[in-house]
């Protein structure tokens, strides 16, 4: 049978709720500041419209995939809550994937901000 729908407002708060347990874990916080920083220098630099949206895109990518990561590291502590080879294996590949998508847009941020900073400077 199927469950009931909660009104959307409740998924607004679950989503919340979620939000503010990420912001607990260190390693989404400092993902969070990163982002701030970048969003903040993307509209300060003046960027265009386009490398604006690819910094946001990066920036929600990067810290959706964290999220993911705490969700499920929360789970396979509640599931198999000693020490085990695979649940760590899955951790670190989780990790893993987290840190090559901050690279990259590390990687284009630094394109992006140095292109704009350039001009900035040619123009000064």
């Amino acid at each position: 049978m199927l469950k009931a729908k909660q009104p959307l407002t409740q998924s607004f708060r679950n989503a919340a709720r979620g939000l503010y347990h990420a912001t607990g874990e260190r390693s989404f916080f400092i993902q969070l500041c990163m982002g701030i920083v970048a969003l903040a220098l993307a509209f300060v630099l003046s960027l265009s419209l386009i490398e604006r949206i690819i910094i946001m895109l990066l920036v929600a990518l990067v810290l959706a995939l964290e999220a993911f990561n705490t969700a499920i590291e929360i789970l396979l502590d509640h599931v198999t809550p000693e020490q085990h080879n695979s649940v760590a294996r899955i951790k670190d590949v989780m990790a893993a994937g987290v840190f090559i998508i901050s690279l990259c847009a590390l990687i284009i941020g630094i394109l992006i901000f140095a292109d704009a900073l350039m001009l900035s400077l040619r123009y000064a």
